[in-house]
């Protein structure tokens, strides 16, 4: 008779552990289902950002070429960043007023804009500057924003390499940001470049651009000459809009997008 229950007990284990193998099995072997509508949160995400574009104008206000390109700009609901000539700004006084009433980021591109004069020595190129923002601060009542793009780039062939190292490194213990651009109208080629290389120039390098960084930076300019920039422009916006991206200046630039333009070298290079 113990033989029996021990046999029967022995059974039993054995049942009891097939049972416990075969559910485990079949826990393991179920699919796992991933809700992609849930937000998963991960620690230390890097901040994103939408693609965004900087629409930049140099060598302004003229007579005739900005309040066009400010009518356009309106019209299409788009802000921009003008680097003026302070020179021009007050040689074209109600031009440069529609600039301020249409809340457009005016910076400053320096007030004479000589190249004789501002690269003679850094404290030419300072005394320039500071004269340059001082108007801008008397037309819009607040500090100029502190971004600037220097004439020539500032790694221009004008001035000599030590008097933009001086100009560079003071700039940037002024907190003053010198901003370059990753995409070119090359509207300065010459006095009338067809709308459509323009608008080709634009649309090439953006593409090619695009592939290491979401923001642009487009440098065109407003000058007198320019009226195939003006041309061109709206195609251009219509481009950039299609393309999803956000018109942005440097009046309100965030934290994140400063650090990614220092990183591609467009800002402080």
């Amino acid at each position: 008779m113990k033989k029996y229950k021990k046999i029967l007990f022995f059974l039993s284990v054995i049942t009891i552990i097939n049972i416990i193998f075969f559910n485990v099995k079949n826990v393991l072997a179920m699919p796992v289902f991933i809700d992609e509508n849930k937000e998963v949160k991960t620690l230390h995400t890097p901040p994103t950002y939408p693609k965004e574009v900087y629409l930049t104008f140099d060598d302004g206000p003229s007579i005739n070429n900005t309040k066009k390109i400010v009518n356009i700009l309106n019209e299409n609901g788009v802000k921009a960043t003008f680097f003026i000539i302070g020179t021009l700004a007050e040689e074209n006084s109600q031009v440069f007023e529609k600039l301020k009433k249409s809340n457009m980021c005016i910076a400053c591109h320096t007030y004479s804009h000589d190249y004789k004069t501002i690269y003679k020595n850094p404290e030419s190129y300072i005394e320039d500057l500071q004269k340059c923002n001082k108007l801008i601060q008397n037309a819009t009542s607040k500090k100029a924003v502190p971004y600037i793009r220097i004439p020539g780039g500032a790694y221009n062939k004008v001035s000599s390499q030590y008097t933009m190292e001086k100009i560079r490194d003071t700039l940037r213990r002024k907190n003053i940001n010198y901003v370059g651009w990753n995409v070119c109208a090359n509207d300065a080629l010459g006095k009338n470049v067809p709308a459509y290389k323009i608008k080709n120039n634009v649309m090439d390098q953006t593409k090619k651009i695009s592939k290491n960084t979401d923001i642009i930076v487009l440098l065109m300019h407003d000058s007198y000459y320019k009226k195939t920039t003006v041309d061109a422009l709206p195609d251009i916006i219509k481009f950039y809009k299609e393309e999803g991206y956000l018109f942005k200046t440097f009046d309100e630039i965030s934290p994140c997008e400063y650090q990614e333009l220092v990183k591609q070298k467009i800002i402080n290079k």
